[in-house]
C-alpha cells in the first residue's frame, strides 16, 4: 500500500511540474519580430539640458495587424524664455503594412496647414500660412555675460547705463516637413524647406539675418550684430544702437559660431534611416537644440506565406464489368432446367439434329430388346 501511495504522489508530482512548465514557457513566448515598422515626431527643444517634445507616433505591423501608440495631433510645451514653436501647427503620422511596407510624415506648417501620411506612403503637406520658431534672445544666448563683464555702457548725452534693446532670433519659413518609406528591399526618406530664413526682432522690427539653404548655415556673434546696422536708419532707434555697438568689446565677443543650422540631415541605422528636417544648435556651452520634422522607417521584412501542397489528383475509380453468367448445365431432354437457367427451345438449325439423335438412341434400345428376347428362345 505504501509503496502505491508513493507511485502515485510521483505521478501527481510529475504532472504538476509539467503543468507548471507548460505555464512558464506559454508566459515566456518571444513577441513576434514586426514586419514593418515607421516612427514620426514633429518637434523635440532642448535648453539647458531639460528637454521637451511631441514625443513620437509609432506605427508597427506583426503581419496580423498595426498597433499604432502616440498621439498624430501632437502639442509641444514651452520651455522657460519661451523657446521653442510659437507659430503653426505640428503634424506627425506613420503607417505600417502586413506587406512590408512603412511610411512616416512630420513637421510644422501653418496655422491652416497639415501633414499626415496619404496613399501609397505619400507625406500630404498643406503649408497654410507661415511658421515660426523662436530661439531666444541673445541675452539668452550668453551674450549677456560678456557684456555684463565688460562693465555697463554709457552714452554722454544720457544720464545712467544703458543696456542693448532686447533682441530676439528666430526660425520663419512655410513648411519645414521630413518623410520616409521602407520596404523590405529599400529605404528612402527626403526633407522640404520651404522659404526658411533666419530673422532677428528688435524692438518690434524685423530683420532677416540669413537664408536658409539646402547646405545649412553657421552664424557666429559678429554675424548677427553687423546686420543691426540696417536698424540704424530707424528714427529714433539707429542713433542708440550706433553708439551702443561701439562700445562692444569685440575683442572679448566670442568669434566661434553662435548657431548653426543643418537641413536633411539622414542617418543609417540598424537597418532603418533617419531623417530630421531642420536642426538648429545654439553653440555657446551647447545651450539649445532644436529639431523639427524627425522620421524613422524600417528596417522591414518581407512576408513568407507558406502555401500547402496541392492535393494529389485522384484517378478515377475503374468501372466494374458485371460478371458473364457462362452455364453449368445444358438442358437435354430433362423435364425442367437447373435451377436459375432459363429453359431455351432449340432454334430451327438445332431440330434436325436432335431429331437424328433421338432416332439413333431408339434403334439402340430396340436392338437390344430384340437381342434379349432371342436368348429367351
Amino acid at each position: 500500500m505504501d509503496s502505491l501511495r508513493r507511485a502515485l504522489g510521483i505521478v501527481v508530482g510529475a504532472g504538476v511540474g509539467a503543468s507548471c512548465l507548460v505555464v512558464a514557457t506559454a508566459g515566456s513566448a518571444p513577441a513576434r519580430i514586426p514586419v514593418s515598422q515607421a516612427s514620426a515626431s514633429a518637434a523635440t527643444v532642448t535648453l539647458a539640458g531639460e528637454q521637451v517634445g511631441t514625443g513620437a507616433y509609432t506605427a508597427t505591423h506583426d503581419g496580423a495587424e498595426e498597433r499604432t501608440s502616440g498621439r498624430n495631433t501632437p502639442v509641444l510645451p514651452l520651455l522657460d524664455h519661451q523657446v521653442g514653436v510659437v507659430g503653426g501647427v505640428l503634424g506627425q503620422d506613420a503607417t505600417a503594412s502586413g506587406d512590408g511596407t512603412s511610411a512616416a510624415c512630420a513637421g510644422l506648417v501653418g496655422r491652416d496647414g497639415m501633414v499626415r501620411v496619404g496613399p501609397a506612403g505619400s507625406c500630404l503637406v498643406e503649408p497654410g500660412g507661415r511658421i515660426e520658431v523662436s530661439l531666444g534672445s541673445l541675452d539668452q544666448l550668453g551674450l549677456g555675460d560678456v557684456l555684463s563683464s565688460a562693465g555697463p555702457l554709457e552714452l554722454p548725452d544720457l544720464p545712467g547705463p544703458l543696456e542693448l534693446p532686447e533682441l530676439e532670433l528666430r526660425v520663419e519659413g512655410r513648411a519645414v516637413t521630413a518623410t520616409c518609406r521602407a520596404t523590405p528591399h529599400d529605404i528612402t526618406g527626403s526633407a522640404s524647406v520651404v522659404d526658411a530664413s533666419v530673422v532677428a526682432v528688435v524692438a518690434g522690427q524685423r530683420l532677416d539675418v540669413a537664408t536658409i539653404t539646402p547646405e545649412g548655415v553657421r552664424l557666429g556673434l559678429l554675424d548677427v550684430l553687423d546686420q543691426l546696422a540696417e536698424l540704424l536708419e530707424i528714427p529714433g532707434l539707429g542713433d542708440v544702437l550706433s553708439q551702443l555697438l561701439e562700445q562692444l568689446p569685440t575683442d572679448q565677443l566670442p568669434t566661434g559660431d553662435l548657431l548653426t543650422v543643418a537641413t536633411d540631415e539622414r542617418v543609417r541605422e540598424a537597418g532603418g534611416l533617419r531623417v530630421t528636417a531642420l536642426r538648429v544648435g545654439v553653440v555657446p556651452d551647447q545651450l539649445a537644440d532644436i529639431t523639427v520634422g524627425t522620421v524613422s522607417c524600417g528596417p522591414n521584412r518581407a512576408v513568407v506565406r507558406r502555401t500547402p501542397p496541392s492535393p494529389t489528383p485522384t484517378a478515377a475509380p475503374t468501372p466494374t464489368v458485371a460478371p458473364t453468367l457462362v452455364p453449368t448445365a445444358v438442358p437435354a431432354g430433362l423435364a425442367a432446367p437447373p435451377p436459375g437457367m432459363a429453359a431455351t427451345r432449340p432454334t430451327a438449325v438445332e431440330r434436325p439434329t436432335v431429331g437424328l439423335a433421338l432416332m439413333a438412341l431408339a434403334g439402340v434400345v430396340l436392338g437390344v430388346l430384340l437381342h434379349r428376347r432371342r436368348r429367351r428362345v
